[in-house]
């Protein structure tokens, strides 16, 4: 007696489905936080005011423009400090 497949290739085709949506909106999520960390990279590098952020052990994870032409480098060479 043959067996009837049908349903198990709607399920795979709706998985399909699912999966392709969910690779949609996580795309257009990391689009939309790239634009907003773009956009607080610019604020923070036009204040003239110091800015930083360190962690609990004193490293930082944060740091501004400002503060690294103090100390005479980047913000990207003063995070992981």
């Amino acid at each position: 007696m043959p067996v009837d497949i049908t349903p198990s290739k709607r399920a795979a085709e709706q998985l399909k489905s699912w999966s392709a949506e969910l690779e949609r909106r996580v795309s257009e999520r990391t689009e939309t936080l790239k634009q907003q960390e773009q956009f607080l990279r610019r604020v923070l590098d036009t204040d003239p005011n110091l800015i930083y952020v360190k962690d609990a052990s004193g490293v930082y994870t944060l740091a501004n423009q400002a503060l690294a032409t103090l100390y005479g480098t980047t913000p990207e060479e003063i995070v992981g400090k």
